[in-house]
């Protein structure tokens, strides 16, 4: 049995299948979390006034590096195209970027639609090519989006608390 779906899934299928796929990223991302969590914590490399906070905030860390790294793992299998798990990915930043600088953890559950906005953004048919120019649009915003992320951090990390 191939790990490899035959057919990339298009049309209402494509929705579902990112979906499926963001669920197996997550599961993959919980199991790796819990070991995480665990080796983190058994390594000196939290001191005892930072044990607080360190190792919740080093498993977090693994676990967003885990679940990127999965759901191109994932998008490879299912056929979803890299250009899924990029866009997912340039959402899932612009949604934490917007919910920490407006305080509103509220907007969380806008997180629910990050896997239709991928489909939608990556969205190519079978039966016809798509523009070069339209493929290079949909590469510089997603590097526009990385860079602006990038440049909020260490804006971030610059400013005085």
């Amino acid at each position: 049995m191939p790990l490899r779906m035959a057919e990339p899934p298009w049309g209402a299928a494509r929705f579902a299948y990112g979906y499926l796929g963001t669920l197996l990223a997550t599961a993959v991302t919980g199991l790796v979390s819990l070991i995480a969590y665990a080796i983190i914590g058994a390594l000196p490399i939290c001191s005892p006034e930072d044990i607080g906070y360190c190792q919740p905030i080093r498993t977090a860390l693994v676990a967003a590096v885990v679940f990127f790294g999965c759901l191109f793992v994932v998008a490879h299998v299912i056929r979803l195209t890299w250009q899924w798990a990029a866009w997912f990915i340039a959402f899932t930043l612009l949604l934490f970027e917007i919910i920490v600088e407006t305080d509103a953890v509220d907007l969380a559950w806008l997180s629910l639609l990050i896997p239709a906005l991928a489909v939608v953004a990556s969205f190519e048919r079978p039966d016809r090519q798509i523009s070069p120019k339209v493929r290079l649009a949909r590469l510089i915003a997603l590097a526009v989006i990385a860079i602006q992320f990038i440049i909020w951090v260490i804006v971030l990390l610059a400013t005085p608390s």
